[in-house]
């Protein structure tokens, strides 16, 4: 443990990863927890009961801790190596079910994380396992950890120390006690708020020093070869082993490389990571819901033109109906109107032809006879015509073919699709290559007629690798050319000397009649510069010397811009609402963007998915190399990476993140940020989604503002606050 000294230890007690007999082969353990993962069990319990490793929380006494297997406030817990934490019968009933499914041999799967445990002793059984974890006696405040031998006793006493032999918290009494007894006497105890602070880790830490093959040994080398620890009964199986060292000798200088800066790094990477996803799961469920509801809206959009349309159908059926039923009656009253004339005027005929038979001699009906079997004839050829041309009818509805099939062939008015959208790019931490940033030298940003302290706010370079600074201090611009031929560190060796080249030597200045902001190259002839104060950009024509070509008002106070395009992009910072301005190459506004902050770390999410976040505040901005990308600082501690459209890529924030001043992009794609109160300077993966340091605080910085770099020469500019000096680093 850090800044303790725990000396060596003689044979003690089984702890974590301390299973193994005398023989066995070196099999790599990492704190108890075997390394290989391959045929793993199940856990018995729902992983969703706990996804947070409760051993690494401090709550206070007042609040109940919950067991991940009961559900119940926490009963004589046990902290596992993975950091989990449960009650000691329910692990022990845990660790008897595998054993009864699987037949445990020496590991079984933690019940939260499915992570292979070994058995924290030798040849016990496994319903014995639960107990011979450490006791997890920080369910409390730290200022409150219990000493664990009184508590056994039932009572309460505060714990000033640890015993690293006996794996306990001890109070002062109890420490006393150890020098009593013979057999305590030897014991290691460690005092102080280090150990108390540190309380839940510190048994799990200590133990871990043991030898995982040999119980109870203490881990006294290391085979760089097989890249395992080992005690003094492993040394035989290393002999051969060209890089067997003691353990004094591979861990000397541990605190002072950058392997536990990088370490932490990773972790915070990985935190980011799943931070990251949670964050676009949770905005995807903002999102669907909002889908939801678009969508039954939809429905009922679509039902309503469906209905609009059947009223259409309908109508045009009905309409028909109605003008063939008209046509159709019409044409039948025409018949029943020849019909009855032609039944009357048989009927005349018939009431003569009776007449005459009552009156009429035979001669006389005789004659009539004849002309009325002429009048039958007519009768007959008259109803053979109307039976001929007359017809009865009968209606039949049929529906259209096409509205039959498509009503019988679906099986509702629509259908509801998961479109399956992947994660944004979450790449592993070992995907991302960090870069190194080494001091290289510095250089003189004052010149002559400067009335007051440099204050570089901005810096660009030149196609032909000039040097054009931003002092808003002074108000002003310079241009310096580049001089390679200055060598390494000469500017700091001897600060008190004056250096007689430069890195960087000041060509021509430019005074304005405001402070300039930030500056953006348009062409090697041209660049242009924000002045918040005044509400302008100023274009500068650059030769051998500066000069104005031309001052635009705008409609905005601008800080940070760029030019990509024909485009000038801008960060305009507001009280009410803050904005990026794209403006045309007269200054003119063309497009605003309102991008948001996503809460929480980074945070990534598809371009057209709904997007929720607190607004902004942009302040310096840099185009990406691949042109289609803008990283922008924000004053709310984050980034942002926009696409040229206005979209929100993804954000990052950070508990790294204090002040968040100058950003620039190496050719990579690694982003790299100044902080200004953490003074060192971050970087970033393309994607956001890692995190580490490129310029830590040993290297000195002093409230840094603006940085730029040269990806033809590797040279990191950083400008300080009211600084007189830019230092420069060489990025490897």
């Amino acid at each position: 443990m850090a800044g303790l000294d725990t000396k060596s230890k003689r044979s003690g007690h089984n702890e974590i990863g301390t299973n193994g007999k005398e023989g066995d082969s070196p099999q790599k353990v990492d704190n108890g927890i075997v390394s290989n993962n391959a045929g793993s069990r199940p856990s018995m319990i729902s992983q969703t009961a706990a996804t947070t490793p409760l051993g690494a929380q401090n709550v206070a006494n007042t609040e109940a801790v919950v067991c991940p297997i009961c559900l119940q406030a926490l009963t004589d817990p046990r902290i596992l190596p993975c950091l989990h934490t449960c009650c000691e019968k329910c692990l022990k009933s845990e660790i008897e079910l595998q054993n009864q499914q699987y037949e445990l041999n020496r590991t079984f799967a933690c019940p939260i994380c499915n992570i292979n445990i070994r058995s924290p002793a030798s040849n016990i059984q496994p319903s014995e396992w639960a107990a011979r974890f450490p006791a997890n006696n920080t369910m409390q405040s730290n200022n409150n950890v219990q000493c664990s031998p009184c508590e056994h006793q039932g009572n309460a006493s505060k714990a000033t120390g640890f015993c690293t032999d006996c794996g306990q918290f001890v109070c002062t009494k109890c420490s006393d006690d150890h020098k009593r007894f013979t057999i305590m006497r030897d014991h290691i105890i460690i005092l102080g708020e280090t150990v108390l602070k540190n309380a839940t880790y510190v048994p799990i830490y200590l133990k871990a020093g043991e030898c995982e093959n040999h119980a109870g040994k203490q881990c006294d080398i290391f085979c760089k070869d097989h890249d395992v620890l080992g005690c003094a009964f492993c040394r035989a199986a290393h002999n051969r082993c060209k890089g067997l060292v003691s353990l004094k000798e591979a861990s000397t200088g541990l605190k002072a490389s950058p392997v536990l800066q990088e370490t932490a790094d990773k972790f915070d990477s990985f935190q980011i990571k799943f931070d990251n996803i949670k964050t676009q799961v949770e905005e995807n469920i903002k999102a669907i819901d909002l889908q939801k509801e678009e969508i039954l809206k939809a429905i009922t959009e679509f039902r309503v033109k469906l209905n609009t349309e059947l009223d259409k159908l309908e109508k045009v059926v009905i309409e028909k109906m109605e003008t063939t039923h008209a046509s159709v009656k019409e044409e039948m009253k025409s018949y029943i109107d020849e019909c009855a004339k032609s039944s009357a005027a048989v009927e005349t005929s018939q009431k003569m032809f009776s007449g005459f038979i009552e009156t009429a001699d035979e001669s006389q009906l005789f004659i009539s006879l004849r002309k009325i079997t002429q009048q039958i004839k007519h009768y007959e050829c008259r109803l053979k015509e109307v039976v001929a041309k007359m017809h009865l009818v009968k209606y039949e509805f049929k529906t259209d073919e096409d509205v039959d099939v498509a009503i019988r062939a679906a099986s509702a008015l629509g259908d509801i699709k998961i479109l399956g959208l992947p994660l944004s790019s979450i790449q592993s931490p070992n995907d991302f290559v960090p870069k190194k940033a080494n001091y290289y030298t510095e250089f003189k940003a004052k010149i002559h007629g400067d009335k007051h302290k440099c204050k570089i706010t901005g810096a660009s370079f030149l196609p032909d690798g000039k040097l054009i600074l931003v002092d808003y201090g002074n108000q002003s611009i310079k241009l310096f050319s580049y001089n390679p031929s200055t060598k390494k560190g000469s500017h700091t060796d001897r600060p008190e000397s004056k250096l007689k080249q430069s890195l960087f030597k000041n060509e021509s200045a430019l005074h304005l009649h405001a402070g300039p902001k930030d500056v953006a190259v348009m062409n090697p002839s041209t660049v242009v510069l924000t002045l918040p104060e005044t509400k302008e950009i100023v274009f500068v024509t650059v030769g051998a010397t500066l000069g104005v070509r031309e001052i635009v008002k705008t409609e905005g106070n601008y800080h940070g811009i760029i030019y990509t395009n024909e485009m000038l992009i801008t960060t305009c910072l507001s009280q009410k609402k803050s904005a990026v301005h794209v403006l045309n190459h007269l200054g003119e506004v063309v497009d605003r963007w309102y991008p948001k902050l996503a809460n929480g770390h980074s945070h990534q999410r598809h371009p057209h998915t709904h997007y929720m976040g607190t607004p902004a505040k942009p302040y310096y901005l840099k185009l990406g190399p691949d042109g289609q990308k803008i990283y922008i600082s924000d004053l709310n501690n984050g980034i942002i990476c926009m696409d040229m459209s206005g979209n929100t890529l993804f954000t990052c924030t950070s508990k790294k993140f204090y002040i968040i001043e100058g950003i620039t992009v190496h050719p990579q794609g690694n982003i790299f940020v100044a902080d200004y109160k953490q003074q060192m300077i971050h970087q970033m993966a393309p994607d956001g989604s890692a995190l580490g340091t490129l310029i830590g605080k040993d290297k000195q910085l002093q409230k840094p503002v603006s940085i730029c770099y040269n990806g033809a020469t590797n040279i990191l500019l950083v400008s300080e606050q009211e600084k007189d000096v830019i230092k420069c680093f060489k990025v490897i």
